[in-house]
């Protein structure tokens, strides 16, 4: 169980890593759009986009490193608390909502076409497989959290029968 938790805890590292780098590729993208590109263009939906992407990421990647703290502490023994199954469901709502704002920010980019073609990142397959990928994550850590609260609640209920 050592082993799952501390791969878990360099998967989620990996992720805050990711997180910092979407939130770096699109602040610099907001930059070139806003100080290289055409000041006669109209900028105002990309720019909006750019924005809502970072901000987006900035608050998955705070999340992933909350719940990074958590999984290092978790305490083996007492693996089955109301703490760790709020922990795993937060990030589990944060992972599933920010696949659904992903992905609508995604159809947005690629419906506005060639003139907003530098904005998109991946083509529609690579778009549909990350956000399946993320909700079946989500998911999961619902259903993770689900399972420790009820086993919290089975524990509580054994120790008041003994």
């Amino acid at each position: 169980m050592k082993n799952l938790i501390f791969f878990l805890y360099l998967l989620i590292c990996l992720w805050i890593i990711g997180g910092l780098v979407a939130i770096f590729r699109s602040s610099s993208d907001l930059y070139n759009l806003i100080l290289i590109e055409n000041i006669y263009d109209n900028l105002t939906i990309p720019i909006c986009i750019l924005i809502a992407k970072i901000s987006i990421s900035s608050i998955l990647t705070f999340y992933l490193f909350k719940f990074s703290r958590v999984i290092n502490k978790i305490n083996l023994e007492n693996f089955l608390s109301k703490k760790n199954g709020k922990s795993f469901k937060t990030i589990g709502r944060v992972f599933l909502y920010y696949s659904f704002i992903r992905l609508f920010i995604n159809i947005i980019e690629i419906s506005l076409g060639e003139n907003y073609q530098k904005l998109i990142e991946y083509n529609t397959k690579g778009v549909i497989e990350g956000v399946v990928t993320l909700l079946i994550t989500s998911l999961f850590l619902l259903i993770i959290s689900k399972i420790i609260d009820q086993g919290y609640y089975f524990k509580n209920e054994n120790d008041l029968t003994i």
